[in-house]
């Protein structure tokens, strides 16, 4: 099954395609303020090293969120783009769930949200409490403790997504639309009811 991953969720931009055990990939680290502008020509140049289509595609997996606004909005809509032509699987991918990848057992997962941090645990990658937008003070409590990941923009963290994907296909997890994963209201809203 060949999947399409697309992650522009934080300032990293992530294009991965999976093709059985061939993994083709582009990984653009710092490119944040660039995604809708490099977004499809990145998906272009990897389907080109693959020598696919993307009609060939058949699972659009894309990071929901946590993370920015805009990068999530970028993603989901280029992809709901090629959804509507091609009619193919999605699947749901997220920031939080990422990082649970990055170590076995129990894992804390805290993601930085400009005030407080968004935070997940997970036992060997499996949810078990919802994400949520904890305070500071909160997360502090939890950056010792050898069982939290905390999120850093300078990792490349495309190994822990393609293990998502992977976990998802064999549970054939798949979607039927694209939800982003919106813990709190953004910066125009906040604003708003002010």
């Amino acid at each position: 099954m060949k999947t399409l991953i697309i992650d522009t969720a934080s300032k990293n931009l992530y294009v991965i395609l999976l093709d059985e055990a061939i993994v083709y990939k582009k990984v653009i680290m710092d490119s944040q303020l660039t995604h809708s502008v490099i977004l499809n020509q990145t998906v272009d140049e990897v389907l080109k090293i693959a020598k696919l289509t993307l009609n060939q595609i058949d699972v659009f997996a894309v990071n929901v969120g946590v993370g920015s606004f805009t990068g999530i909005r970028v993603a989901i809509s280029t992809v709901k783009g090629y959804n509507f032509a091609l009619n193919k699987k999605l699947m749901e991918v997220n920031s939080l769930a990422t990082l649970a990848y990055t170590k076995q057992g129990r894992v804390n997962c805290l993601y930085d949200a400009g005030k407080g941090y968004y935070f997940a645990c997970y036992e060997n990658s499996a949810l078990i409490s919802v994400p949520t937008l904890i305070k500071d003070t909160q997360a502090k409590e939890y950056f010792g403790d050898k069982n939290t990941a905390v999120f850093d923009a300078n990792t490349d963290y495309s190994q822990q997504i393609i293990k998502q994907v992977k976990d998802k296909l064999a549970f054939n997890q798949f979607c039927d639309t694209l939800t982003p994963l919106y813990i709190r209201v953004c910066q125009a809203e906040e604003e708003l009811k002010k």
